[in-house]
């Protein structure tokens, strides 16, 4: 026994592909899972193409299970981060809308008392997938949810509680303003530690670069209501999304000795706000600026030294990985596009 990734010939895969598109539940579910993990953790590595890689995914349409669908949002979410910021994510973006519009359709976006564990577990998923990618009535039905929130401010029950995280950040990332202020207010005003978590992360979720930028500043001050301790996950929050990303790096680089000072004394904090950089760094010109940045302040990196070490290791091989497989990814999906 032990853990294993199981690689074939080209005519093998070719024949799981094909058996996949014809008739998957001649395979069995869990087989149906390891054929797509295995497949994209082996073009990960180089040892297959990700043309085959992708192939192996192409019957997911037809898939109802759940195991092989969180084995594709698994894999799926370094490919996505990796094409987020290139000119080829629209092509992506496409392809991953079209496989999962027949899932979206059956188990919707409301929850219903038929609903089993695996339904669930699937819905929260899918609909992380959906609303991040754009689907219009994913996108649609969250902003309603939490414009009937802001209606009912203290009904807590409008919002189903598995999907709290995936409304609140896409009503604020597709709001203004108003929806931030409201989202804010809550967070000041919740008790349970988990909805503060929630709402802290979710408002990084928004695309204004003034409210990020506030909010950082927020993070620095005793007085903002942000808790000392809760200043790494304001970071990641801001850090994760689209626009923060930028805002966030440039962040850590205009004010690096002030984060050491305000936060090198809580455990863990430094590495984990350094962790943030090991994501979606993946051009020459972020490589040379973590370089710069590691060079600059290597006497006063404190406790995220090892973090940045590791982002800049992670940068190397998203670079490298870039230039092996973005050409043949792009070119595999437009071919692909309807």
């Amino acid at each position: 026994m032990g853990y294993y990734k199981v690689n074939y010939d080209e005519r093998n895969w070719a024949m799981l592909v094909k058996q996949l598109d014809t008739d998957h539940t001649a395979i069995h579910p869990i087989n149906r899972a390891q054929l797509i993990d295995d497949a994209l953790d082996l073009a990960r590595a180089g040892y297959l193409g990700y043309e085959t890689a992708l192939s192996v995914m192409g019957y997911l349409e037809r898939e109802a299970d759940f195991l092989p669908w969180d084995a594709a949002f698994d894999n799926l979410d370094f490919i996505n981060t990796q094409l987020k910021r290139s000119a080829g994510y629209g092509a992506f973006q496409a392809f991953v809308l079209k496989l999962i519009q027949p899932v979206y359709e059956r188990v919707g976006f409301e929850e219903s008392a038929s609903d089993s564990h695996l339904d669930h577990l699937t819905r929260v998923k899918l609909l992380a997938w959906a609303c991040g990618l754009g689907h219009p009535d994913c996108v649609s039905r969250a902003k309603a949810k939490f414009q009937q929130w802001m209606d009912q401010p203290d009904n807590d029950s409008v919002i189903p509680a598995n999907i709290k995280a995936r409304v609140y950040c896409t009503a604020l990332a597709e709001g203004g303003q108003k929806e931030w202020d409201f989202a804010w207010g809550r967070y000041r005003a919740a008790n349970v530690a988990a909805e503060k978590q929630r709402l802290l992360r979710a408002l990084g979720c928004t695309k204004q670069i003034w409210l990020l930028n506030r909010l950082l500043g927020w993070m620095m001050r005793d007085d903002a209501g942000i808790r000392v301790q809760d200043g790494a996950r304001t970071f990641i929050g801001v850090a994760a999304g689209g626009v923060g990303r930028y805002l966030a790096w440039d962040f850590i680089r205009d004010n690096w000795d002030a984060i050491v000072e305000r936060f090198s004394s809580g455990i863990f904090m430094l590495p984990t706000i350094m962790s943030t950089l090991k994501e979606g760094y993946n051009t020459r010109l972020d490589l040379e600026q973590l370089k710069a940045f590691y060079q600059k302040n290597r006497d006063n990196l404190s406790d995220g030294k090892r973090e940045l070490e590791q982002a800049i290791e992670q940068a190397t091989a998203n670079v490298a990985w870039m230039d092996n497989n973005y050409d043949v990814i792009v070119s595999w999906l437009e071919k692909r596009q309807p």
